[in-house]
């Protein structure tokens, strides 16, 4: 699936819930429960910068696919964080850096998020494609 369909899916899916808030709350709830990024990557590497809580993001790339995954010391923060990598999971180098992550204005989501925290997750995406960049055929 491509983002652009992962991203038309998540605002198809969670559009259900009108409420904004009820949504974000649903949102944070399903992806705090993905596995936690293992405490032995938990390593000032992995810390992302500018962020408010502390975060961290790893990521590898294999046969032209990526992943990521992701911690955070604040719960709602945590969830929000780990919807972002896992959003990116699974996609190209490519096309991370061609899709901007829409779906969280698209859902009312960073309406939620103290102009701190929205700032934060702009730092998740930078590292994110700090990782990418990295990769042979990126530049």
């Amino acid at each position: 699936m491509t983002l652009t369909e992962k991203q038309a899916r998540l605002i198809e899916d969670y559009s259900l819930i009108e409420n904004p808030l009820e949504r974000f709350s649903a949102l944070v709830e399903h992806f705090r429960k993905l596995p936690p990024l293992p405490e032995p990557e938990q390593t000032e590497e992995n810390l992302v910068r500018g962020c408010v809580s502390r975060v961290w993001v790893s990521g590898s790339c294999g046969n032209g696919i990526c992943h990521f995954h992701s911690e955070a010391d604040s719960p709602i923060l945590q969830g929000v964080v780990r919807l972002l990598t896992d959003f990116y999971s699974g996609a190209t180098p490519r096309e991370i850096i061609d899709c901007e992550p829409d779906f969280l204005d698209a859902l009312r989501l960073t309406d939620q998020l103290t102009p701190t925290r929205r700032n934060g997750l702009r730092h998740v995406r930078q590292r994110i494609l700090d990782l990418v960049a990295k990769e042979p055929g990126t530049a």
